[in-house]
């Protein structure tokens, strides 16, 4: 048999305040997490069936609420950004740079293969 979570009065006032400012219902349902068994004494598994999610994700919203309340969390990445760069950007700003000015009338910018000279 697992062992219980371990829910602190910190954690529960945590999830007081992300349903209070929820602006999402992944909030809603994170901070629900917590409070379920918390107050109401309800399994992770019948936290689980009630929110429409599986103990896993409920272990995880838990987790992300412990984290938050200890600080130790990572900030959330963006999906922005250079995922698939051939140059880096020191070297396109190069390149572009390079016959920019001619090239400002015309309707597109035509490259060669720099490995074919």
């Amino acid at each position: 048999m697992a062992r219980p979570a371990q829910l602190t009065t910190e954690m529960e006032q945590e999830a007081m305040y992300l349903i209070k400012h929820a602006k999402t219902a992944k909030e809603l349902r994170t901070g629900l997490s917590v409070l379920l068994p918390k107050q109401h004494g309800l399994t992770n598994a019948g936290t689980g069936e009630s929110l429409g999610v599986s103990i896993a994700t409920i272990l995880r919203m838990q987790k992300e609420i412990r984290q938050r309340v200890d600080g130790t969390g990572r900030a959330k990445r963006k999906w922005g950004g250079r995922r698939r760069q051939l140059m880096t950007v020191e070297e396109e700003k190069r390149f572009l740079s390079h016959g920019w000015p001619k090239r400002k009338k015309a309707a597109c910018l035509l490259c060669h293969d720099p490995q074919s000279t």
